[in-house]
C-alpha cells in the first residue's frame, strides 16, 4: 500500500507493481466490450476519476498524518483506525489509478499528494475526516452516475462508496463515544 511504500523491499514493491500489470489487461478488456460499461463518455468518466482519486489521496495523507500526531489516551485505537483507514484509502486510490491507465491509454504519473490540514485536537481532526468522508461518499453517488448497466466499473464504484460510508459510520462512531463535538 502507499502508506507503507517506503518501507517496503523491493520484492513486495515489484509484486504490486506485477499485480497492477496483471490487472490493466482486465479492466481494458472490460472497457473495450463496449456497452453498459458506462452511462457517460470516457471523458467525462476520466474526469470524475481524477477528481475521485484526489479525494482519495488527500483522505489517504489526512488519516496517515492524523495517525501519526495523535497523542494521549487516543493514541492506541484511534490511531490504530486511522492508519487501517489509510490504508484502505491508498487501495481505492490504487483501483482508481487502474481505471484512469485503461482509460487514458497510458500509464499514469501518480499525481502530487496533497497535504493534510495541521490540526491539533481530536475534535478538529474527527470533523476534518468526516468532513472529507461526507464528500467521497457524494463523490462516488456521482460516480454511479457515470457508471452503466455492466459489472466492472459500476461494481468498482459501489464498492468503494460502501467503503466510504462505513469509513463515515466509524468516525460518526468514534465521535459519539468520545463526546467530542463535530
Amino acid at each position: 500500500m502507499f502508506t507503507k511504500i517506503a518501507k517496503l523491499d523491493p520484492t513486495v514493491a515489484a509484486r504490486l507493481v506485477r499485480a497492477f500489470d496483471t490487472a490493466i489487461p482486465q479492466v481494458q478488456q472490460q472497457v473495450d466490450t463496449g456497452e453498459g460499461v458506462f452511462a457517460a463518455d470516457p471523458g467525462t468518466v476520466l474526469a470524475w476519476l481524477h477528481e475521485a482519486l484526489a479525494s482519495e489521496y488527500l483522505a489517504w495523507m489526512t488519516y496517515y498524518t492524523f495517525g501519526g500526531t495523535i497523542r494521549g489516551l487516543f493514541k492506541g485505537p484511534v490511531s490504530d483506525m486511522f492508519f487501517e483507514h489509510a490504508d484502505e484509502e491508498a487501495g481505492h486510490a490504487e483501483q482508481l489509478l487502474l481505471w484512469i491507465s485503461v482509460l487514458s491509454r497510458n500509464p499514469v504519473q501518480q499525481p502530487p499528494i496533497p497535504m493534510p490540514p495541521t490540526l491539533l485536537s481530536v475534535a478538529d481532526m474527527l470533523r476534518t475526516l468526516v468532513q472529507q468522508e461526507q464528500t467521497a461518499i457524494s463523490t462516488y453517488r456521482r460516480g454511479l452516475e457515470l457508471a452503466g448497466t455492466k459489472e466492472g466499473f459500476r461494481q468498482m464504484v459501489e464498492t468503494l462508496l460502501e467503503a466510504e460510508q462505513e469509513h463515515s459510520n466509524d468516525l460518526i462512531s468514534l465521535v459519539d463515544n468520545l463526546g467530542a463535538p463535530t
